[in-house]
């Protein structure tokens, strides 16, 4: 299943090449927005660049070529959250270079106003909320075609998602006897109140 491996190797090349380094330039550039320096001239000229060529380097990789078997449901739903994902991560990036372009015009003493901050910001913050769903879904979709390529690899999914299904009764049981005991609680101070009152 040549196909598989193709959309693999698209899939791994977009996490690898792109969204990794993504996260440190973004680290990075957050860490130098943060930077009191009243006396240096800061640049962020490198990250309105490299934001700019991550939403390149994504624009080109393509699925839409590699020919899928109908019949092949998860292969067509990994394509399908690629393309999706690609979609939004491009916004994403595109909206980091014009943040960082904001801070280049504001470094440089231009003209912004605080509105064209709080709408650059919120629209960073919409990308990222999209595209963090969207890549969250492709992960999903790798690992579940994953697990029907590779017998070991389910065996390692399947132990994570009842390691997480364990984490997330647990949650339930420790929230459901917090309230047990604040209701409780308040229950005691009620009577008491009573009490007092009688």
């Amino acid at each position: 299943m040549e196909y598989r491996k193709d959309l693999y190797d698209a899939v791994d090349k977009f996490f690898m090449e792109i969204v990794i380094p993504y996260g440190t330039t973004t680290a990075e550039g957050g860490q130098l927005v943060k930077k009191f320096k009243p006396f240096s001239k800061k640049s962020y000229d490198e990250f309105v660049d490299k934001f700019r060529e991550y939403a390149a380097m994504t624009e080109a990789i393509s699925v839409e070529k590699i020919r899928i078997p109908q019949e092949d449901t998860l292969a067509l739903e990994l394509a399908d959250a690629f393309e999706k994902c690609k979609d939004t991560f491009i916004k994403l990036c595109t909206r980091n270079a014009d943040f960082y372009d904001f801070q280049n015009r504001k470094a440089a003493k231009e003209k912004v106003t605080l509105d064209e901050l709080q709408d650059i910001t919120l629209k960073v913050n919409l990308a990222m909320n999209s595209a963090g769903r969207d890549i969250d879904i492709l992960e999903n979709a790798y690992k579940e075609m994953k697990a029907d390529d590779e017998p070991e690899y389910a065996k390692i999914l399947q132990s994570e998602k009842d390691a997480i299904a364990k984490a997330q009764e647990e949650h339930r049981k420790a929230e459901a006897q917090r309230v047990a005991k604040e209701s409780e609680e308040n229950m005691r101070r009620v009577a008491k109140m009573r009490k007092r009152n009688m």
